[in-house]
């Protein structure tokens, strides 16, 4: 792998590598996925900002705006997205508030509760989708052939943790049963709105971060820490004295500010990160690893490197592949 000072995911992999994890293309795979991301996110903000949503918002929404009645049960849409119920519920409470989605009582289930879109729901769906749609769904750097073979690539990691059903009746057939990707895209289509491989990648990426983050949780439960968290620290542990500027680290992590500012809240409250005191310039602060931080991050890259970094299902010359893919869209910012 050839160095470049200007990738973070090579500078990433070469700090790996000085510390003795074996790395390889599953890491620099598994990192540029994270990272493409991110930065699907910004892309999306254009489109997700004038109706408050995030992505998360967006996607339960979406979830509901296509289904049969545009409502379901909070449990089955915990399932359709790929997250614990207590952060649907916290979606839901949100979209709620912004008068997207209302609660209502099952009709046969007295236990259960259905969110349904809301008229302004729908109307803020059909505009922010009709957006994203023409922007290419953050994936323009990428041919349509080069989305999807990018789409094919990542569906080996969905399949393998089970978020894709195949036909096992049928010899040969690559027919996806149960790919919500796919029911997706038809559902896109059936609105106008334009899908190509593009959408199929975008979603494809989406899905495949959820589905690396349940992974490694195995890795980072016993830290109490989150994939944000672990990231934040990963940047302190690899700089270069330990600390960082909380400005820098949120430009580094691609993420605002404020979020900065609560994820190295939560990490001092866990004794693994600390503040300290700027030498030179007393408007700002530090945010530096502690003895215990510096534990936890190698205790659970050890573990996440021998679990090849939730993408084990791909051969090296495909996770290759996929980290030269997502680097035409990460170069292209």
């Amino acid at each position: 792998m050839t160095r470049d000072a200007s990738d973070p995911v090579i500078v990433a992999v070469e700090h790996w590598r000085k510390h003795g994890w074996e790395t390889g293309w599953h890491f620099a795979a598994g990192l540029s996925i994270y990272r493409t991301d991110d930065l699907i996110g910004l892309s999306d903000e254009v489109a997700l900002r004038p109706h408050r949503l995030t992505r998360s918002r967006h996607e339960a929404l979406a979830v509901l705006f296509f289904s049969r009645h545009g409502e379901m049960p909070l449990g089955k849409l915990s399932e359709r997205l790929l997250v614990h119920p207590t952060s649907v519920t916290t979606t839901v409470d949100t979209l709620e508030r912004l008068g997207l989605v209302e609660r209502v009582g099952h009709p046969s289930d007295r236990r259960a509760t259905l969110a349904r879109i809301t008229s302004k729901g729908r109307r803020a769906m059909e505009e922010t989708c009709r957006i994203m749609s023409e922007a290419g769904c953050g994936l323009a750097a990428l041919t349509e052939r080069e989305a999807e073979r990018l789409f094919r690539i990542l569906a080996k990691v969905r399949a393998d943790a089970g978020d894709i059903k195949r036909d096992s009746t049928r010899r040969g057939s690559d027919s996806e049963l149960g790919d919500p990707i796919l029911v997706a895209e038809r559902n896109w289509e059936s609105q106008g709105w334009t899908a190509r491989p593009h959408f199929r990648a975008s979603l494809s990426i989406y899905r495949t971060v959820e589905l690396i983050r349940q992974s490694n949780e195995v890795a980072l439960r016993p830290h109490k820490l989150t994939h944000v968290r672990h990231e934040a620290l990963a940047l302190l542990y690899f700089s270069r004295q330990r600390e960082m500027p909380m400005g820098k680290l949120s430009e580094r992590l691609l993420v605002h500010p404020t979020s900065v500012t609560s994820t190295v809240d939560t990490l001092e409250r866990l004794g693994l990160v600390r503040r300290v005191a700027h030498p030179t310039d007393r408007r700002a602060t530090l945010a530096r690893i502690t003895p215990k931080g510096t534990r936890a991050i190698e205790a659970s890259n050890t573990m996440m490197a021998g679990n090849r970094f939730g993408i084990g299902a791909l051969t090296d010359a495909e996770a290759k592949a996929a980290f030269t893919l997502l680097g035409k869209v990460r170069n292209a910012r």
